[in-house]
């Protein structure tokens, strides 16, 4: 797996950890948003182009 790869997943870890915080402390619209972008991020891993 190459950078650009890696750096899409650690951003989406990072987003989702952030999600889990917020959740938590009752940020639940922001809980949402940072999920569907974690989800986005990890999807973005997947299709980019492998170089």
């Amino acid at each position: 797996m190459n950078q650009a790869h890696e750096q899409w997943l650690s951003m989406a870890e990072n987003d989702l950890e952030f999600a889990r915080l917020g959740l938590k402390h009752g940020y639940h619209s922001q809980a949402c948003f940072l999920s569907q972008q974690a989800a986005e991020k990890a999807l973005m891993r997947r299709v980019s182009p492998r170089i």
